[in-house]
């Protein structure tokens, strides 16, 4: 009886223990879901774009062309036909990440980077520089974007 109340314990301690270890948001998991969004933008895919963001995502953009400065909050839903739409105008499509940088704060990390992309439409070129924040979060064991900031020039 007793060596068996010293096994409960010790399956008790071990699925605690690995429970709290998959919980955990590391650096690593945080990395392989930016690669994983770079990889989906650069081919212009927004359903991998939508998978790696979670339901109740919040999104701001900010944008500034021309001196005139505006502001979106899309849903996920209006932002992946934001994408979808102006992906099919597109041609010539580059996108690159630069500089960023990973704050991890218990099972939550803030990414900042610098974005650029440039795009043909309609014969012009048009290209533009971003900061990015992102926050991750785990959602159901899985790292998944929950908000999204941008400051855009054009």
């Amino acid at each position: 009886m007793k060596n068996l109340f010293k096994s409960s314990l010790l399956i008790c301690a071990l699925l605690i223990s690995s429970l709290s270890y998959a919980e955990g948001l590391t650096e690593k998991s945080v990395i392989g879901l930016i690669s994983q969004i770079d990889k989906a933008i650069a081919s212009m895919n927004a359903d991998q774009v939508g998978d790696a963001l979670s339901d109740n995502v919040s999104i701001t953009l900010n944008f500034t062309a021309g001196g005139q400065k505006s502001v979106l909050r899309p849903s996920k839903h209006e932002y992946m036909k934001l994408l979808k739409e102006g992906w099919s105008q597109y041609g010539n499509y580059k996108y690159n990440r630069t500089n960023p940088k990973i704050s991890l704060t218990g099972n939550k990390a803030l990414i900042t980077a610098d974005i650029y992309e440039s795009m043909t439409v309609q014969g012009q070129t048009i290209s533009g520089n971003s900061k990015e924040e992102i926050t991750v979060e785990l959602i159901n064991g899985n790292p998944r974007i929950t908000k999204i900031v941008g400051y855009t020039r054009m």
